[in-house]
């Protein structure tokens, strides 16, 4: 009677295989977890066109994953809040149910109020000078006014609304993290065409 060796190569493959699928799913989910993480960092970096923001989308979009300085956890809103001498600002993460928002409230009276909007993808609301902003999905203004009548956006506009939103997150921008393994390149690939 010859003895027949042993074909170990159909379980070497299927080692190999399972092996090779562990690996790839933890560098995608660290991936995913790495681009929302340092979104802000990445934004800030991406090549876009004049007029967009991404990084005001960053920040809105990604609020339950970047760095907020200061930030302690907000059991009324289910989200975070950042307290100084003058005013609390509230960063609130959406889902599916409920959209997200930031706001500031200054003196116990909200300010400026950060969302996505009924008009267009985001609306910055000034209660203090009772305009809505507008912006569309790549953080473009395109309108502003009351809710009787609303205008296009002059340079001045611009300028005064993007000191609106550095008072809402300047702090996040300022103190943003930089990522030990950079995927920029992936976040631009992902990105790039919404900012162009």
């Amino acid at each position: 009677m010859v003895k027949r060796k042993k074909n170990y190569r159909p379980l070497i493959i299927l080692g190999s295989v399972g092996i090779f699928f562990v690996l790839f799913i933890t560098i995608l989910i660290n991936g995913w977890i790495n681009l929302g993480k340092y979104s802000v960092y990445y934004a800030q970096n991406l090549p876009h066109k004049t007029g967009t923001n991404p990084v005001m989308v960053a920040v809105f979009n990604n609020t339950d994953s970047i760095y907020i300085p200061n930030a302690e956890y907000d059991d009324w809103s289910g989200g975070y809040k950042v307290r100084n001498e003058y005013q609390t600002i509230y960063y609130k993460p959406g889902d599916i149910r409920d959209p997200g928002y930031i706001s500031i409230e200054k003196g116990g009276e909200q300010q400026l109020y950060l969302c996505n909007g009924s008009i267009s993808e985001y609306s910055l609301t000034d209660f203090h000078e009772t305009k809505i902003y507008n912006f569309s999905s790549n953080g473009t203004l395109v309108s502003l006014g009351t809710s009787e009548n609303t205008s296009s956006p002059t340079i001045k506009d611009r300028e005064i609304v993007n000191e609106k939103l550095k008072e809402m997150y300047g702090p996040i921008v300022s103190h943003r993290k930089v990522p030990k393994i950079n995927l920029q390149f992936i976040y631009n690939f992902v990105n790039e065409g919404k900012f162009k």
